[in-house]
C-alpha cells in the first residue's frame, strides 16, 4: 500500500526542507537525495528559479508525502521507489529534494520541489489530473515491487491502515485526532513543523474561522475546538512552546547554532546570487550603487556565517566527545562512501 498526499508551500521553505532532511529521520542523511539543487541550499536555488518564472504566484514549492504500509518495505527500496516516482512526475525539469523517513512505525518519502520548471520557467500545475497521474505512477511502481496498493471498487476507496485499526479497536475520530495532535506537539518545534507532521500522519488540515482536522478515512473535518479545550489553535501554539522535554543549556545552544548557521548560509547564498545577477547588467549609476550595498551586505553576512560555523564545529566536537564517553552513537552526516548501513 502506498498513500500519497500533496500540498503547496507558500512560506517557510527553509523550515520544510530542514524538517524532511533531519539526520535523525533519514539514517544520518543517507536517505536524502536531490536533483538540480543541493539540499543545504535548495531554498535559495528555488528562489533563483522562481525569479525567472513566466507567471506570478504565491506557491514556492510542492510537498508530496508517499507512505507505505508498516513492515512492508525496506528504507532502501522505499528510497529507490521515491527516486523513480520523482523521475516520472518531474522528468528532470524541476529542482527537488527527496528524503526517506525511518523514525516512525512506517517508512515514508517526502518530496519537496520548486514550483517552477528550470527549463521552460513555467509553473507546475497541481490539480486533480496531475494528482491522479502521481497516484497511478506510485501504485504502478509499488506493484512492480510486489507491494500492495489501494484499489478503488464501485467508486469507493479501500480502507487505509489507520482507518482499519480505528474501526477494529473502536477508536473514535476525536480520540484518534487527540492522540495524533499530542504526538505531533511532542515531536515538533513550531506550528509550521506541527502542520507538516499532521499531514505526514495522514491528517488533512483546513483553515476557516477555526482550524479543522480530518483523519485518514474520516468523512468530514472536525473543528479543533470540538476535540477538546487543549486542542484549539491557540492552545496548540502554547503547548508547542511549553510541552517539551528538558534540554540542557549546551544542547539548547547547539540546536540554536545549527538553525542559525543554516539560515545565515541561505541568506549569504541569496546575496551572492543577487551580486552575480547584478554584475551582468549594464554598469549604470543605480546598478553600481546597488552592487556596492550588496557587497557590503555580503561581507557582513560572510563574517556572521563564519562565526556561527566555527561555533557549530566546536559544539559538534564537544557533542561527539560526550557521546563517546556515554557510549552513544553521535549523529553525523556521512556520504555513502564513508559509511555503509544495512538498510
Amino acid at each position: 500500500m502506498a498513500v500519497t498526499k500533496i500540498f503547496p508551500i507558500r512560506a517557510t521553505i527553509e523550515k520544510s526542507i530542514a524538517y524532511i532532511t533531519n539526520s535523525d529521520k533519514t539514517a544520518d542523511c543517507l536517505l536524502v537525495y536531490s536533483e538540480n539543487c543541493i539540499p543545504e541550499t535548495a531554498a535559495t536555488e528555488f528562489r533563483f528559479y522562481l525569479d525567472k518564472a513566466q507567471a506570478g504566484g504565491k506557491v514556492i514549492g510542492r510537498h508530496l508525502i508517499q507512505s507505505f504500509a508498516p513492515n512492508e518495505v525496506t528504507p532502501a527500496l522505499a528510497h529507490e521507489i521515491g527516486k523513480k516516482l520523482a523521475g516520472e512526475i518531474l522528468g528532470g525539469q524541476y529542482a527537488y529534494v527527496l528524503a526517506t523517513h525511518v523514525d516512525k512505525g512506517h517508512v515514508h518519502n517526502h518530496f519537496i520541489w520548486c514550483a517552477v520548471n528550470i527549463k521552460t520557467h513555467k509553473r507546475y500545475v497541481s490539480n486533480k489530473a496531475s494528482y491522479r497521474k502521481i497516484k497511478e505512477a506510485g501504485d504502478r511502481l509499488c506493484a512492480e515491487d510486489s507491494l500492495s496498493v489501494i484499489t478503488e471498487k464501485s467508486g469507493k476507496r479501500g480502507k487505509s491502515y489507520t482507518e482499519y485499526q480505528a474501526d477494529k479497536q473502536g477508536v473514535s475520530w476525536k480520540s484518534l485526532l487527540r492522540k495524533t495532535i499530542d504526538t505531533a506537539i511532542q515531536s515538533t518545534n513550531d506550528f509550521d513543523e506541527f502542520l507538516v507532521y499532521m499531514r505526514e500522519a495522514g491528517c488533512e488540515v483546513k483553515y476557516g474561522k477555526h482550524i479543522s482536522f480530518k483523519a485518514v478515512g474520516q468523512e468530514r473535518f472536525t473543528r479543533s475546538k470540538t476535540i477538546g479545550e487543549n486542542y484549539t489553535e491557540e492552545r496548540i501554539r502554547e503547548r508547542l512552546k511549553t510541552e517539551k522535554p528538558y534540554l540542557s543549556p549546551f544542547e539548547k545552544r547547539y540546536r540554536e547554532c545549527m538553525n542559525a548557521s543554516r539560515i545565515a548560509k541561505a541568506a549569504l547564498d541569496m546575496t551572492t546570487a543577487k551580486i552575480e545577477a547584478l554584475s551582468k547588467k549594464p554598469p549604470t549609476a543605480e546598478n553600481t550603487a546597488k552592487l556596492k550595498r550588496l557587497k557590503s551586505l555580503e561581507s557582513r553576512q560572510s563574517k556572521e556565517y563564519s562565526a556561527l560555523y566555527a561555533e557549530r564545529f566546536q559544539l559538534a566536537k564537544i557533542k561527539a566527545n560526550i557521546s563517546d564517553m556515554n557510549g552513544e552513537k553521535p549523529h553525523h552526516k556521512y556520504s555513502k562512501s564513508e559509511k555503509e548501513v544495512n538498510l
